[in-house]
Formats: structure tokens, C-alpha cells, sequence
């Protein structure tokens, strides 16, 4: 009877290899009919699962801090095992503490170290968290070896859609819809790339493709409506997010931010704040509430003096639920850069390195903010620290120059504006500081020149004009000068 029990769930395993429940009965009952080492074998792996379908129950509650004992028994009965590791990422993954969720999936990976799937997961982590070189030599090693390559192409195209490369993504997000076997995940990336370069028509269908493999994505659903927003209208799509939270039971703040969100984009403020509220009330750990609540906030900044304090409180609400992205403490750093509180601003800025420590422009807001104080030895080592990360971040390159020219280094000032003509030929701001710098070096003609093109594209720019007649004042053409 035990046999014919074991051939059952060996049928079973082979219809739904992923039931954890049908590979616990089938490795237990292993065990029992196994014999010697084998048997053990089988016995040891049974204990895995039972401690992992032990965490999966407590996740699934929301009691991740009481998971972690399982998990920690999981390793336990089998160390050689990347299940435990998984595991354990994906709950640091939830719990936002993306250090220790890379630690896990690192460790996964490297017990599997010809597992796709296991290295799909930590490959996403490194693209989380900007480690764009140890991505890339993961998606290369793979391309080498015989696995599926669906999966390997979406990881390729997350890393270029993290990087702000959308048509690169959307290439490799087309290969791994092309290969016979698909990862469904690609369907949302590609349409959520879509969306990127504001392909609004196109987008939907790819989210209904996601939607066959995983109906209950609520993203998907929102993703839609947003979309129906640019191409047919914001009530239409606010409708469609109504009709899906009355679905839900009222149960889902998601639907509430995205309506507050179409809101804000119809400068429905008062209206906006309604649904917020709303969300708050259903759940008050919902992040984006928070988020959207500091957005109206500062809408208010102009004529209401609580409005920075109560934004700033309402970023520090958000980043407490949701401390592994890095808007919150970059929205409260520009407030008090803002501010002048520049102290806090940096304390900020180290928040966000603590966690991402190859963020990118990190390096560029720490030296924004050393030359607002008047620091341009400082700022200029800070430049040149992101300059080394990101070459050709047309922003730096150009407040790399300004730097330079505030400490007196025109010659290599001039290189950094030129480097950007070279990338943003219709740069005003480019032209009009490399004609500064060959103004510093006494080339009056190629500074008339440049400051004249810079006229051309910014004509009301009154720096520009001043920055001409001191040109031509030491020109000694005095009429120029004047007018």
C-alpha cells in the first residue's frame, strides 16, 4: 500500500512540481520505505519542508519576525539546500531590509550555482541595489550555459530599465517573450517599460497577458488604469480603479493611493486628500498613503508655512514603512538643503548610502550641497567621486565644470562642458559655461561665440547677457558691453 502511496505522489510531484505539500508526503514517505544513508537522506529533506511550509504559514499571517525560527531549523536539516536561503531573502525582502535579503540570495546561489531560477532572484537584488557590474557578469555567465533563457533575458532587461534604458529593456524583454519556454513576470515588466516611453496604447495588453498567469496582480489592474488615463480620460480610469475596489470588499488601499494619485495629476488636491485618507483608514501601514501625502503637502508650500514640516513628517512616515526606497530620504534631503539645514540634509544623503551604497548621483547631492555652503574643494572631490561611477551623467559633468571654475581650473572645466556639448548639442547651460571658461582663459572670441549659441536657445536668461557684456566690456567694446 505504501508503494502504490509513493507512485501516487510521484504522479502528483510530476503534475505540480512546485507543491510544497506534495513534496513533503513524498520525501517523508521516502524515508520510510528508504533504507540506510538514503533513507536519512530522504528523512532530512522532509524536515526541511515541514520547517519551511512552518514559515511560509507564519509569512502568510504577516509574522515574519516569528518565521525566521523555521527558517533558521530549515537550514538546519539541510544545509545544502538554497530553499532556506530563499526563503529567508524573500522575507527580508519583505520585511524592506534589502542588505540582508542580498545576503541570503548571494548565499542561495552560490549552493545552486547553475540554478536559474535561484539566481534570477539574486541577480533582481543586485539590480535593486545598483550593483550594475556584479548584474551584468551574472546575466553572462548564464548566456554560457544550457538553461532557459527567458529568465536571463528579463534579467537583462530589468538591469537597462533600472538604468533608465527603456529601448534597450524593451529589446531583451522581446526576446524572453520569444523563447519557447517564458518566465510570465515578463509580460508586467515589458508593459510597465512600455509605459516608460509613454506607449500608453500598447501597454494594456501585455498587463492582460500577466493577468491570465496571476489575476489577483493588483499592480497589473492599476498599471491598466493609468494607462486608460492618457488615452481615453482620468474619469474613465478612476471609474475602472472604483469598480475594482468595490470588488475587492474595500479591502485594498492600492486601488485608494492610485485613485488619490490620478487625482493629484488632475490638481483635484481636496479630492486627492479624500482618498488618501481613505487608504490611511484601511491601512494605515500603507506607504504610498504616506508618500502621496507629503506630494500634497508641498503643493501647499507656497502659501501655508506648515506645509515643509508637515511634507518632511510625511516622507519620515513613508520611509518607516518602506525604509528601502531611497525617495523619501531624498525628497527630506532637498527640503532641507532647501531649508539650509544642511546637517540634516547630509544625514540623509548617508541614510540612503547606508543602504545603496552605488546610488546612483549620491555623490552629485552631496556635492550640490558642499557648494551651496561655499565648499568647492569638497564639492569638486564629490563630483569627481560620481563622475568615476556614472562617466557620462551629462548633470555631473556639468557641476564638475562649474566646480572647476570656482577653484580656478578653467582648462579642465572647458573639457567637461565640451564633453557635454558633445552629448546635449542643445544644451544652453553647457555653451554658456564653456563660454565662461574660454572667457577665464582670455579666448574672448570662442566665449562671444558660445554665449551667443547659448542666446539662441535660452534668449531670457539674464546671466547669459551679463555674462556677454562683461565679455565684450573686456573687449574694450564698450557699445556691445552696453547693449
Amino acid at each position: 500500500m505504501l508503494a502504490s502511496a509513493l507512485l501516487a505522489l510521484e504522479r502528483a510531484h510530476k503534475l505540480d512540481s512546485e507543491n510544497r505539500d506534495i513534496i513533503l508526503e513524498l520525501y517523508t514517505l521516502r524515508g520510510e520505505l528508504g533504507q540506510g544513508k538514503e533513507a536519512d537522506r530522504m528523512k532530512q529533506t522532509a524536515r526541511m519542508y515541514s520547517h519551511l511550509r512552518d514559515a511560509e504559514n507564519l509569512m502568510r499571517k504577516g509574522k515574519f519576525q516569528d518565521a525566521m525560527a523555521p527558517l533558521l531549523q530549515a537550514r538546519e536539516a539541510d544545509d545544502d539546500s538554497p530553499l532556506p536561503l530563499l526563503e529567508m531573502g524573500d522575507m527580508f525582502s519583505a520585511l524592506y531590509d534589502v542588505q540582508n535579503a542580498r545576503r541570503n540570495y548571494e548565499a542561495a546561489a552560490k549552493k545552486a550555482p547553475e540554478n536559474v531560477k535561484v539566481w534570477s532572484r539574486y541577480i533582481a537584488s543586485l539590480i535593486q541595489s545598483y550593483e550594475w557590474d556584479e548584474a551584468l557578469h551574472a546575466v553572462e555567465k548564464f548566456r554560457k550555459l544550457p538553461v532557459t533563457q527567458s529568465f536571463i533575458d528579463k534579467a537583462a532587461g530589468d538591469l537597462y530599465q533600472k538604468q533608465g534604458r527603456f529601448v534597450d529593456a524593451q529589446l531583451y524583454y522581446k526576446k524572453a517573450m520569444a523563447r519557447e519556454t517564458i518566465d510570465p513576470d515578463v509580460y508586467f515588466a515589458y508593459g510597465k517599460s512600455l509605459m516608460s516611453t509613454k506607449n500608453f496604447k500598447d501597454a494594456p495588453v501585455f498587463f492582460a497577458l500577466g493577468l491570465r498567469y496571476d489575476p489577483f496582480n493588483v499592480e497589473a489592474l492599476i498599471q491598466t488604469a493609468k494607462c486608460t488615463a492618457d488615452t481615453d480620460s482620468l474619469g474613465h480610469a478612476v471609474s475602472m480603479l472604483e469598480d475594482e475596489f468595490k470588488r475587492s470588499n474595500g479591502s485594498r488601499a492600492e486601488y485608494l493611493t492610485a485613485i488619490a494619485q490620478l487625482q493629484i495629476q488632475k490638481g483635484a488636491w481636496d479630492k486627492a486628500q479624500e482618498y488618501v485618507n481613505q487608504a490611511m483608514s484601511v491601512n494605515p501601514d500603507h506607504a504610498f498613503a504616506w508618500k502621496l501625502q507629503a506630494e500634497i503637502a508641498m503643493n501647499r508650500e507656497s502659501f501655508d508655512t506648515r506645509a515643509l514640516t508637515q511634507a518632511l513628517d510625511a516622507y519620515k512616515s513613508f520611509s518607516d514603512r518602506n525604509p528601502s526606497d531611497p525617495t523619501g530620504y531624498l525628497e527630506r534631503y532637498k527640503i532641507f538643503a532647501k531649508r539650509s539645514q544642511f546637517d540634516k540634509a547630509k544625514d540623509e544623503l548617508q541614510r540612503i548610502y547606508e543602504i545603496y551604497p552605488k546610488y546612483p548621483n549620491l555623490h552629485y547631492y552631496l556635492g550640490i550641497l558642499y557648494s551651496v555652503q561655499g565648499n568647492h574643494v569638497v564639492a569638486v572631490q564629490e563630483l569627481t567621486l560620481e563622475l568615476r561611477n556614472n562617466p557620462n551623467s551629462t548633470l555631473t559633468l556639468l557641476a564638475l565644470g562649474k566646480e572647476f571654475l570656482e577653484v580656478g581650473n578653467a582648462p579642465d572645466a572647458l573639457k567637461l562642458f565640451t564633453k557635454v556639448m558633445q552629448q546635449a548639442p542643445g544644451s544652453a547651460d553647457a555653451k554658456q559655461n564653456a563660454g565662461w571658461a574660454n572667457y577665464k582663459l582670455k579666448n574672448y572670441t570662442a566665449a562671444v561665440a558660445l554665449l551667443t549659441a547659448a542666446l539662441h536657445i535660452d534668449q531670457g536668461n539674464p546671466l547669459l547677457h551679463k555674462r556677454m557684456g562683461i565679455v565684450y566690456k573686456d573687449m574694450a567694446d564698450y557699445a556691445n558691453a552696453c547693449a
